[in-house]
């Protein structure tokens, strides 16, 4: 085990970060950034989260987005999910080092479906662990994790509010909005989600134009977050490959008209 300094890169806020010796997925980029991780997104989030927020962090790895989340959304609440039993211990000992109490750990996957479903756990990297499209039927409960269809989870956990959503899940962020239809109608969330080429193509057989495509007929507005924080407007697929060269990238999408 092996414990870092998490730094946001606003209000020289800190937290403690707690991650496997072999992970290179982010406490290899924490080490190399000083103790940053992924702070153009996190310079985002500061801009358009309110303090009474309720968030979800589907694919919560250690913890980094909901430690920063609890912290912008200090009368809030964020929810987040982690299905890797391995990942999962992580970030429940990063809450309770941290003394935080405005997130509640889920160990539940988010997907189109409920129930077991295989799972490819990566050792040197529990940010890059997938769902396995080749094998997401197998019956092998040492490789399983349960899953669950947002729509569902919410209406056993009734919400008032829902104002943003992060999603981060390694090539399966298409089959999570397919189970969140009626969540994402009915309260409207802002979205932040991963769109990388090599993981919807490799890990999930999916072609990526099929989650843009839904991306727009869920919000108006669609923005790149550059790693030089700046918040650029994505007009069409073609520029959004473009944008994101050579393979990912984190959009920011919304409906509302102003924002930050």
């Amino acid at each position: 085990m092996k414990k870092l300094d998490f730094h946001l890169p606003f209000d020289k806020k800190s937290f403690v970060l707690y991650g496997s010796e072999s992970d290179q997925s982010v406490l290899y980029y924490l080490e190399l950034e000083n103790g940053y991780y992924e702070a153009y997104v996190l310079k985002l989030l500061q801009r358009v989260v309110a303090p009474d927020f309720i968030c979800l962090d589907i694919g919560a790895n250690l913890g980094t987005i909901s430690l920063a989340l609890s912290y912008l959304a200090k009368k809030g609440k964020v929810y987040a999910f982690e299905p890797s039993t391995v990942n999962y211990n992580f970030l429940m000992r990063n809450i309770g080092e941290n003394g935080i109490k405005n997130i509640e750990a889920i160990k539940l996957g988010v997907f189109d479906r409920n129930g077991a479903i295989q799972f490819h756990e990566v050792a040197s990297g529990g940010g890059w662990s997938f769902i396995d499209a080749n094998q997401v039927h197998s019956t092998d409960p040492a490789n399983q994790i349960i899953c669950v269809r947002l729509d569902d989870w919410v209406q056993k956990n009734p919400l008032n509010r829902l104002d943003l959503i992060k999603v981060d899940v390694e090539g399966s962020e298409l089959e999570v909005l397919h189970g969140a239809q009626e969540t994402l109608q009915r309260f409207d969330p802002d979205l932040v989600i991963e769109f990388n080429l090599d993981s919807m193509m490799n890990n999930f057989g999916k072609d990526p134009h099929d989650l843009y495509a839904l991306l727009q007929q869920l919000y108006r507005n669609i923005y790149l977050i550059r790693r030089d924080d700046q918040v650029v407007k994505v007009a069409d697929y073609e520029t959004l490959l473009e944008m994101i060269k050579p393979f990912h990238g984190d959009l920011y999408c919304t409906n509302k008209n102003s924002w930050g």
